[in-house]
């Protein structure tokens, strides 16, 4: 039973050390959020850190097509931070430049922007030391006339070819799915 204690005890600690490596421009970002939202005691905010080994067993016991195409991603994935909100509560365009100038401060750079009809999808970036691999990932998804609102903040080692193809089999998939 103490053997089960203290690996249940290891996993703790180690998640909670890991969850604190995240930038401090996401962190304050989210922390403003929470508490914009438990000013106004709505509870249209989702707040997840996990580990990449969870993400990862998850995506082990599903057989859904939709998965292949990140999973080249999700090997490389060390943390994932998920922020949603719904239901009109979407951050205000002044608060996510505010957070896009605070990553870029942090060494962000924007790979790509993408504004179609009601939707804005932006994803930054940090590169490692070496320029090859980028160890952190950023997506900002507004959608439905800027009511909804996802951020996830990935941290890992990926590889930009491996980013490179998950967005040619998106945009592949999408022009396939229009012509269905």
């Amino acid at each position: 039973m103490k053997k089960y204690f203290f690996l249940l005890a290891f996993f703790v600690s180690v998640s909670h050390f890991s969850a604190m490596a995240q930038s401090k421009a996401i962190d304050k970002f989210v922390r403003q959020i929470k508490k914009n939202n438990r000013s106004t005691k709505n509870s249209d905010c989702l707040s997840l850190k996990l580990g990449g080994w969870l993400i990862r067993t998850g995506m082990a016991f599903s057989d859904e097509p939709e998965l292949d195409l990140v999973r080249p991603l999700a090997k490389a994935l060390d943390r994932i931070h998920i922020l949603v909100l719904d239901n009109g509560n979407a951050p205000s365009t002044e608060a996510l430049q505010t957070l896009a100038t605070d990553l870029q401060h942090e060494n962000f750079e924007y790979l790509m922007q993408i504004r179609e009809k009601d939707s804005r999808i932006s994803m930054l970036s940090r590169d490692s030391k070496n320029g090859e691999i980028i160890s952190d990932l950023v997506l900002l998804i507004k959608d439905q006339g800027g009511k909804d609102f996802v951020m996830l903040s990935l941290e890992g080692d990926f590889k930009l070819s491996d980013i490179q193809k998950v967005i040619d089999k998106a945009q592949k998939n999408k022009t396939v799915g229009k012509e269905e």
